[in-house]
């Protein structure tokens, strides 16, 4: 989930960023072009010509019709009052429209080159940019006007005489914001971003910056279905369907050339498409051109709070070839996992046992380091100490997750109530409160629709080795085990049945549209699939024996198997049945005898035997 969680984040930023460009050149031009007038003009009629001036200034500019309804500029309050602006693309479509613009500023500063303001506003903006496949966007225009020109740099401009205007704004207030951008993504969907914002409100305090915003709301839709549409399973988190309302204080504690130092006081985030919900999230940053760090971070959902000393982000930059790279530092908190169950995981909607969390990671572009992982509950009557990476993060059919656990330690009755945390049918419950304490040390690799699992398992019963898969694709969970002895009699509750060694491979059927039809057809409470074992040797009341196989066939209502001993002239069998796993201590035992039938070739080859014994007589 995370490399789709990063991209959104960009878009996003990139969303906001570039309509920032847009209204901030519009406004800003408008505003020079209007304050310089004001000393010598200050009638209404002057002000209208000076409008009218500015209106065709800008339409020259920008190549494309511009209007203004009306300005008002007085030198007593020393206010500027801007309503109705409107821009039309170079499609004659209404590009950008803004109703009021309010500016309080010192005018003396100007004979300075300076544009102080100590008050700004602005209400009603609405956008609507349009990025087609294969042409320019309809706001690209605007841009470029806009746009800085190195060959009229700051120095050049004093060498001819000239000096730039330096601007300076004390409180900004910007409200009822309504922004879509339309656009076709890598994969050729025609995707639609919409923004809106309530307020946002910017300040001097205390010689510091604050910056704060109400009900800033990102929504996404790729015009194509969700991607957990008929699929229950799948976390609804998609960034083609997003609807993000977000509230957050930011304060810039100091700012230079090349840094900013600035502490985010407050955020919360909601998402009700997918089930994303920050309660808190709040951090101090210090940025410059190639690093962030970030410190003191706590992030709060529901039940959820994590929090670390620091985080560093070496940021990325292609003209001087420098990959994206992050670390953190110790990651701490109490985890509740249904918190991220409606977006990335549905299985977890019920797990509401608390653990503790700690683990340190480190990343780049599209890889993920997790080191020093120790999940806990708060008994501690689970461990777990494990690491872990993951690769191609970017691409979901090649993306590898793997792990190694180095040691899990748990009873058999947390391991009990760990499961019940999920909504799945539950096979030999009782077999695993019989299991006492249970270690398991190995390995799981999580890839595109699949899972494989390895490693030793011990308990009070004896040790199992094990490595299984479970197969998304195909919807079979198979894989093979073995033991060199496991007290059976313990673990099935059967006093005669004495410790057992075997080899067996497994293949079971997980597939729920499969069971569903079984079920009609015949019930039953039973797993749907098979086990083999061979090389097994077991004691049943006092007698020991080897070499056995077994077999067995369960089609959902029922379990069918056989032990089979192999003999030269006969075979020792036992058949056995059972219809419920908690109740396999009750099963049907035929024990039985197969004969070996002989042939004509057996009677030929007895036959030649014979004759040679008396030949070496």
């Amino acid at each position: 989930m995370q490399p789709e969680r990063g991209t959104t984040e960009l878009r996003m930023k990139r969303g906001i960023k570039l309509s920032l460009k847009i209204i901030g050149g519009v406004v800003a031009t408008l505003l020079v072009l209007t304050v310089a007038a004001v000393f010598t003009l200050n009638t209404s009629w002057c002000q209208q010509k000076v409008l009218n001036y500015a209106v065709s200034l800008l339409e020259e500019r920008l190549q494309t019709k511009v209007e203004i309804d009306s300005v008002s500029v007085s030198l007593w309050t020393q206010d500027i009052h801007l309503m109705g602006l409107r821009i039309e693309d170079r499609q004659k479509r209404k590009m950008l429209e803004a109703d009021h613009l309010a500016v309080s500023l010192d005018l003396t500063d100007l004979l300075d080159h300076k544009v102080d303001v100590s008050e700004a506003e602005i209400t009603g903006v609405r956008m609507r940019l349009y990025q087609p496949k294969d042409s320019a966007a309809n706001y690209q225009f605007v841009v470029d006007a806009f746009k800085s020109n190195k060959t009229d740099s700051t120095e050049q401009r004093q060498k001819e005489g000239g000096q730039s205007l330096a601007f300076d704004i004390s409180q900004l207030t910007v409200k009822d914001v309504d922004i879509e951008r339309q656009w076709v993504t890598k994969k050729g969907f025609q995707q639609t971003d919409n923004y809106s914002l309530a307020e946002l409100r910017m300040a001097e305090k205390g010689g510091k910056q604050t910056v704060s915003i109400d009900s800033l709301r990102w929504k996404t839709d790729n015009h194509q279905p969700r991607k957990n549409a008929e699929k229950p399973h799948r976390g609804a988190f998609d960034t083609g369907h997003l609807d993000i309302t977000a509230n957050m204080e930011l304060r810039v504690n100091y700012r230079e050339k090349d840094t900013v130092n600035i502490s985010l006081t407050r955020f919360e985030a909601t998402d009700t498409l997918t089930g994303i919900n920050v309660r808190d999230l709040h951090f101090d940053a210090g940025i410059n051109k190639t690093t962030a760090l970030l410190t003191d971070i706590v992030i709060q959902q529901e039940s959820t709070t994590l929090s670390m000393d620091s985080a560093t982000i070496h940021l990325p930059s292609k003209k001087e070839g420098r990959p994206l790279a992050w670390h953190t530092s110790e990651i701490t908190g109490n985890v509740m996992l249904k918190d991220i169950a409606k977006p990335f995981a549905p299985a977890l909607r019920f797990f509401s046992m608390p653990l503790e969390l700690k683990v340190t990671l480190n990343g780049a572009d599209s890889t993920l380091l997790f080191n020093n992982i120790v999940v806990t509950t708060p008994d501690q009557s689970l461990r777990i100490e494990a690491e872990g990476d993951a690769a191609h993060l970017g691409n979901k059919e090649e993306m590898k997750m793997q792990f190694h656990v180095h040691r899990m330690t748990t009873s058999a009755q947390t391991a009990k109530r760990v499961i019940d945390q999920f909504v799945v049918k539950k096979f030999m419950m009782r077999q695993l409160n019989n299991l006492g304490t249970i270690t398991y040390v190995g390995d799981f690799d999580i890839l595109y629709k699949k899972e494989k699992f390895r490693g030793v398992l011990k308990t009070s019963a004896g040790m199992l080795r094990f490595d299984f898969s479970i197969d998304g694709k195909t919807k079979y969970l198979q894989g093979q085990a073995s033991t060199r002895a496991i007290n059976l009699s313990k673990v099935l509750e059967m006093r005669d049945l004495g410790d057992v060694a075997f080899t067996a491979n497994f293949q079971y059927d997980i597939s729920k549209q499969r069971t569903a039809r079984v079920r009609r057809l015949r019930g039953g409470k039973l797993p749907i699939g098979r086990l083999n074992a061979r090389e097994i040797d077991a004691s049943y009341k006092k007698i020991r024996m080897k070499h056995l196989i077994l077999t067995l066939e369960s089609d959902g209502a029922i379990a069918k198997g056989q032990i089979l001993q192999e003999h030269s002239f006969a075979d020792l069998l036992c058949n056995f049945s059972f219809t419920h796993t908690d109740a396999i201590h009750k099963m049907k035992i035929m024990p039985g005898i197969r004969l070996h039938k002989k042939d004509k070739k057996d009677k030929k080859d007895k036959k030649d035997k014979k004759d040679k014994k008396k030949k070496r007589r």
